[in-house]
């Protein structure tokens, strides 16, 4: 049933980005802190561990520091 949903949704607006990923894509600072960090905080005041929520915010967090080494390094290579 959620399958369902998400297929037909997906399917409606296939021309969509969201609105993450948009952000990440022109070196914006994601929201994912505002989002998947609010639903992990609420879990960890409940003694409920939401893994992937974390493991989100871990690995965006990561991609988000690459991302700005990268720019830094093809700063340095083209000053240099």
């Amino acid at each position: 049933e959620e399958i369902d949903s998400v297929t037909t949704i997906s399917k409606a607006y296939k021309y969509h980005y969201p609105s993450m990923y948009q952000d990440f894509s022109k070196g914006r600072p994601t929201e994912v802190d505002y989002i998947n960090g609010y639903i992990a905080k609420i879990g960890r005041e409940n003694d409920y561990i939401c893994r992937t929520h974390e493991f989100l915010i871990h690995e965006v967090h990561m991609a988000e520091m690459m991302r700005k080494y990268h720019h830094q390094q093809e700063n340095t290579i083209q000053y240099s």
